[in-house]
């Protein structure tokens, strides 16, 4: 993932795939498609706060919640 402090953008990409995220918005972009988001992005104590499954799954990657802890795992 890359952060962009001027746009207060996170980009993360996979293979050819790639995301954006903007603080604050409730729309993400996948491979320059509107997408529209649960939750948006967020900015607290510093730290860049992001929707996991949203990312995750859109990346190709499969996510899931066991109590309180989430599994991210590949296929590849």
């Amino acid at each position: 993932m890359e952060w962009d402090d001027a746009t207060r953008t996170v980009e993360a990409t996979r293979e050819e795939l790639s995301l954006n995220l903007t603080i604050g918005s409730k729309e993400a972009f996948v491979d320059g498609r509107r997408v529209e988001l649960d939750t948006p992005a967020q900015l607290l104590n510093g730290r860049t706060f992001v929707p996991l499954r949203f990312i995750g799954e859109t990346l190709g990657f499969q996510v899931a919640w066991d109590l309180r802890v989430i599994n991210i795992t590949s296929s590849n």
